[in-house]
């Protein structure tokens, strides 16, 4: 890619939005190595939005374009858009060099998505760039710092998400997500609910975040409340990131939505049941809550044992302490940089 003056990269990840949000420093060390490259995404729109500035365009994945991409096969729909490609990053499960040399595409890069056992997956996505060199002749990932990484957001962006917690009286709230994709990954609602009332015996303002299939969880942790916390209704990831990074801190299940908090640089507490957080622990000041109880299966896989118990061994108590804890934190550490 040395010498080309605008070069195009297709970044090819078909996931939701956790996957997208663990892809996107990778997609952020693209952006850094070649910023006057036009940086194609290929997967879900709705999830891909999360990147914001980092990306250019977005193709979905579920298009007639791309079915050439997914059963390996050149097309003349896949030459259309993937065609002009100077480089082609795939995070794909199946490896789609044979199509994608077909159309034209000189340069491809293929890793699995899932990266092998105890390895972080943001970790893995980078060092599949390693091959890359900059204009300059350096590595992308030279000057990468994962651990500094937040995503990045404009100051507006910012000043509408506090405005959207003003609105609902939230200001300095902790935000607690119930749902997760799969229910296998869900601590309990009544758990959920003692935490939030456990806070604001100590003072705490607590609100619920409901995403567009939330609607169940939301429900059940109230039925158990006292008194209902208030809810934030749905917001494409974009806002609700903005959103989250203006709260006090964030609990949640291992969920797209905790990943975001994570990305963010939100003091998050994330719990953990039969996934693996050495692989898939949310990036950022992120404490995670985890006890395998069961046998774990170390073969890449995202679910590492069966055993749902995995995540009720998690206390309402501790729960409570570790929020307590990354609060404090995090006001250390705001003193700390303000002096």
């Amino acid at each position: 890619m040395q010498g080309l003056p605008t070069p195009e990269i297709t970044v090819i990840r078909a996931g939701a939005l956790g996957d997208v949000v663990l892809a996107l420093p990778a997609v952020a060390a693209l952006r850094g190595a070649f910023p006057g490259a036009h940086l194609r995404a290929v997967g879900y729109p709705v999830h891909w939005e999360v990147a914001g500035g980092l990306i250019d365009e977005v193709q979905s994945i579920d298009s007639a374009a791309m079915a050439g991409l997914l059963i390996n096969s050149p097309t003349e729909s896949l030459q259309r858009p993937l065609g002009s490609s100077d480089l082609v990053v795939a995070w794909t499960g199946q490896n789609p060099t044979a199509a994608l040399r077909a159309i034209g595409v000189r340069r491809i890069i293929h890793a699995p998505p899932t990266p092998p056992p105890g390895v972080h997956v943001a970790c893995w996505l980078l060092q599949s760039l390693a091959e890359l060199s900059t204009a300059e002749g350096g590595s992308v990932m030279s000057n990468f710092e994962l651990d500094a990484w937040r995503l990045p957001y404009s100051a507006v962006e910012l000043q509408a998400g506090r405005r959207l917690l003003e609105e609902h009286a939230l200001i300095g709230a902790v935000l607690i997500h119930p749902g997760a994709g799969a229910g296998w990954k869900r601590w309990s609602p009544g758990r959920f609910a003692d935490t939030g009332m456990a806070l604001q015996c100590y003072g705490q303002r607590v609100a619920l975040i409901q995403g567009p299939a939330d609607d169940e969880a939301v429900a059940a942790v109230q039925r158990h409340a006292m008194r209902p916390f208030p809810v934030i209704p749905p917001l494409d990831s974009r806002r609700l990131g903005a959103l989250i990074s203006q709260a006090t801190c964030y609990l949640g299940n291992d969920s797209g939505v905790t990943h975001l908090a994570g990305a963010v640089g939100t003091p998050t507490v994330a719990l953990f049941g039969p996934t693996d957080p050495a692989a898939w622990k949310p990036l950022g000041a992120t404490t995670v809550l985890h006890h395998c109880l069961a046998p774990s299966r170390e073969d890449g896989d995202i679910r590492v044992c069966d055993d749902p118990a995995c995540l009720e061994a998690i206390t309402v108590e501790e729960t409570v302490q570790a929020i307590e804890r990354a609060i404090v934190q995090n006001r250390v550490e705001s003193r700390r940089q303000t002096r």
